[in-house]
C-alpha cells in the first residue's frame, strides 16, 4: 500500500492529516476494508478518475467532509444501471468499516469517539464495483485524532 501525505492541519481540538492512499486489492477485497465488491478497471482510453478529501470542523458539531473529484461525477439517478468509471457514487469507511454510500461531494460526520480514526472514500460505479486504475483502488483517506 502506498500512502502519500498531502496536508496536516489543526482542526480545533482534532488534528487531521490528509493522505491519498492507493491500495492494491484482489478482486472483491481490500486489505483492511470489510467489503466485498467486484472491481472494474479504467480503460486505457478513458480519463482516470481521482479524488482528494478535505475534512473541516463543523462549528456546531462533528466534521464536514468534502470529496473533490476529477474525471468523476456523482450520478445517483443512474444507480444500478450500466457501469461507467467516470460516474457513480462513493463509499465512506471509518476505520475500515463501511458507514454509507455517498451520492454527492459533501457529507457531515456527526461525531467520532476519542482516538485516532481513518476516514476513507472509494469511488464506485453505479453497479457498486470498486474503480481500479493500474491495479490500485481509486480512493483517498484522511486521518483524524480526536482528543
Amino acid at each position: 500500500m502506498k500512502v502519500l501525505p498531502l496536508f496536516s492541519i489543526l482542526l480545533g481540538s482534532a488534528i487531521a492529516v490528509g493522505t491519498v492512499e492507493r491500495a492494491i486489492a484482489s478482486p472483491g477485497h481490500s486489505g483492511s476494508h470489510h467489503h466485498h465488491h467486484e472491481t472494474v478497471m479504467v480503460p486505457e482510453n478513458a480519463p482516470v478518475p481521482n479524488l482528494t478529501l478535505e475534512l473541516t470542523p463543523d462549528p456546531m458539531r462533528g466534521w464536514n467532509l468534502q470529496i473533490i473529484t476529477e474525471n468523476f461525477d456523482f450520478a445517483p439517478e443512474t444507480v444500478n444501471q450500466d457501469s461507467n468509471v467516470n460516474a457513480g457514487h462513493a463509499h465512506l469507511y471509518v476505520n475500515g468499516e463501511k458507514m454509507t454510500r455517498l451520492y454527492s461531494n459533501w457529507y457531515h460526520i456527526r461525531e467520532l469517539p476519542s482516538g485516532e480514526h481513518t476516514i476513507t472514500v472509494t469511488l464506485n460505479t453505479n453497479r457498486h464495483e470498486d474503480i481500479m486504475h493500474q491495479g490500485e483502488r481509486v480512493q483517498a483517506s484522511v486521518a483524524v485524532t480526536v482528543p
